[in-house]
């Protein structure tokens, strides 16, 4: 947890990343344009937060390491949460910290702490769903 809290934004992103919690969107197709190259993960000027960059010099949109994830968003405004802040609500929520220490731990709201253990319920069931239909009964030879 300290190491989830101390880190920078590209930081944490790379440690995401290396985890393979989050895609590695380096090297492949933008998804806004749909003609470009993304960049490297980096922080360009004037953002803070880093993102990867479309080629084509027409478009050159900016993407956040955490786009179309399931359980990580960006936002803007009184709802953005910080990637660092998400990880560590991340792992509070798949350990059992009842919802009023996680709370006081992070300085959360309970609609965000509500929102990722809905949409960590939503990836639990799309995984099961998943698993469910590679399923075959009497395709053993034991059977």
């Amino acid at each position: 947890m300290p190491e989830i809290l101390k880190a920078s934004d590209i930081d944490i992103a790379k440690m995401l990343i290396h985890d393979k919690i989050l895609p590695d969107w380096s090297g492949k197709r933008c998804h806004k344009c749909n003609c470009g190259t993304l960049s490297s993960l980096q922080t360009h000027c004037k953002e803070s937060k880093p993102k990867y960059r479309c080629s084509p010099k027409a478009t050159q949109q900016r993407v956040h390491p955490q786009y179309l994830h399931p359980l990580f968003h960006a936002g803007r405004g009184p709802e953005a949460v910080s990637l660092q802040i998400q990880a560590a609500l991340l792992l509070l929520v798949i350990l059992p910290v009842p919802q009023a220490s996680i709370h006081l731990i992070l300085g959360v709201n309970h609609k965000v702490l509500e929102a990722m253990q809905k949409n960590l319920h939503l990836v639990r069931k799309k995984l099961v769903l998943k698993k469910e239909k590679d399923i075959k009964f009497g395709a053993s030879a034991k059977w």
